[in-house]
């Protein structure tokens, strides 16, 4: 991957393309394109984000055509490469917190995965020391970006909701620095929206957070500010 992204072509005309729609039907550039322009957009039809702003889409697609201008959606996801059982392995890395459907998202993700196959996922945890010590002023609580968060029980009963056979449940301190310093920050303001204070006194607390949730971690596994599971299809 280059660690620099090329700067877009702007002025270049728009390459043609002719391609199935989901309809079965070919489009091509001439097709999908407006009177004063086309909005593309590369997308993945299984991504929850993407599903989460389906109608979304839909609407400002339709707002845009008022004003003459096209969309089209192109998913590189290919059909023939896509079998029910195509994946060994799905990392959710802070992505349920955000979705309006986890249980949905997860049978999905069940679904697509091979037999034997695994998903790992990661997300606050709301059983946390933090989350006790903080309360309100837990920055994972985050509103309205997060729609919601688990403790571990709680996220392993969804997981066996959803259809898997096993999982185990674990807490990590990944992000206990970040969690404590920010919480801290926003229990004195107020607000939450409060850079990362580049002071050795904010680093020294950060640290001493974790090698506390490290101890607590001794007679309650679930005590650290980050969940992860492992599930097994």
């Amino acid at each position: 991957m280059a660690a620099t992204p090329p700067v877009c072509a702007f002025g270049q005309p728009a390459p043609a393309f002719d391609l199935i729609g989901t309809d079965s039907k070919r489009y091509t550039l001439d097709i999908v394109r407006g009177e004063n322009g086309l909005l593309v957009m590369f997308i993945c039809n299984h991504c929850p984000y993407v599903k989460a702003v389906l109608d979304k889409l839909v609407r400002d697609a339709r707002d845009l055509a008022a004003h003459g201008v096209g969309s089209v959606a192109i998913c590189s996801n290919d059909a023939a490469d896509y079998p029910e059982d195509s994946f060994d392995l799905v990392l959710m890395s802070h992505v349920i917190e955000h979705v309006h459907d986890p249980l949905a998202t997860l049978a999905e993700i069940r679904r697509i995965l091979r037999a034997g196959g695994t998903l790992v996922v990661t997300t606050p945890n709301a059983g946390s020391w933090g989350h006790r010590r903080f309360g309100s002023a837990f920055v994972h609580l985050d509103p309205p970006r997060h729609l919601q968060i688990f403790n571990g029980s709680n996220l392993a009963a969804l997981i066996r909701r959803s259809g898997f056979r096993q999982c185990t449940v674990s807490s990590t301190l990944r992000i206990t620095s970040f969690t404590f310093v920010i919480s801290r920050l926003i229990r004195r303001s107020g607000h939450s929206n409060r850079p990362w204070p580049a002071s050795f006194w904010a680093f020294a607390y950060g640290r001493a957070a974790v090698a506390a949730e490290m101890m607590i971690r001794v007679w309650d596994p679930l005590a650290a500010d980050e969940l992860l599971l492992e599930a097994h299809n």
